[in-house]
């Protein structure tokens, strides 16, 4: 069974929950979700110019964690830019996310019969 996930230091709320290509209206695009930790993890990468140690030490993670949100971010990011989907953002940390494997578990029994 996985290891819970730990709550993570979000000191950044965004402003909007979308970016699309202009032009297409929103129920033709597919779409890409990037989480709050995710958005988190380049912010603190890329805008206040943290190396993988500070920016962890800011979230409370490991620098390996921080490394793979980053990993996982620009994945999405490039793949929305390039295919021209659009950028869905959560604003609030959802252990359900989609594509996010793990988590609490359904536990040992969980569907066994006796």
């Amino acid at each position: 069974m996985p290891r819970p996930r730990r709550f993570r230091n979000i000191a950044f709320q965004p402003n909007c929950t979308f970016f699309k290509p202009q032009g297409i209206p929103m129920t033709a695009l597919e779409s890409v979700d990037l989480s709050l930790d995710e958005i988190e993890a380049l912010r603190l990468k890329y805008l206040e110019r943290h190396d993988n140690a500070s920016g962890a030490q800011e979230m409370k993670i490991s620098a390996t964690t921080f490394q793979r949100l980053i990993v996982s971010s620009l994945k999405k990011v490039t793949e929305a830019l390039v295919t021209g989907k659009a950028i869905k953002l959560h604003k609030v940390i959802d252990f359900n996310f989609p594509g996010m494997q793990g988590g609490y578990g359904r536990g040992r029994r969980m569907g066994r019969r006796k």
